[in-house]
């Protein structure tokens, strides 16, 4: 099972682990919040945010994963999103996402709904940069 990761101005596939451990360690932290739930390339996903990230002094936005809500959820984009923030199937489970479903959401990021220019993707430790 996988997941998108999204920091740093970046996606990164990843592998995702079992069970909510898998899930905290996507997201880094260890209390997220359901941001978003919507749709990129016909898969049901949600968007999973960093929750840890707001006690901090000056947390630092995740302007890419408020664009990204926009583009899952044909919304206005949510600029208050911070720390790192994790893309997973959105079901009861909130489960990793098949290869399947990973190429469907990658189609549709390089299709150009993904707003921003480039968008990098690490996949097997390889970082592959898509330029549109």
């Amino acid at each position: 099972m996988y997941g998108f990761k999204i920091e740093n101005g970046k996606i990164s596939l990843t592998t995702r682990g079992e069970g909510l451990a898998g899930l905290y360690a996507l997201t880094d932290c260890s209390m997220v919040e359901v941001a978003a739930t919507g749709t990129l390339g016909g898969v049901k996903v949600a968007l999973l945010c960093d929750e840890e990230g707001l006690l901090v002094n000056n947390p630092e936005r995740n302007l890419t994963a408020g664009d990204l809500r926009a583009e899952m959820t044909n919304g206005a984009p949510e600029y208050t999103l911070v720390g790192t923030c994790s893309l997973v199937a959105d079901d009861t489970n909130l489960r990793g996402l098949t290869a399947d479903e990973v190429a469907k959401i990658t189609k549709a990021l390089d299709k150009g709904g993904y707003p921003y220019g480039n968008s990098a993707f690490t996949v097997g430790g390889i970082e592959v940069v898509m330029f549109r």
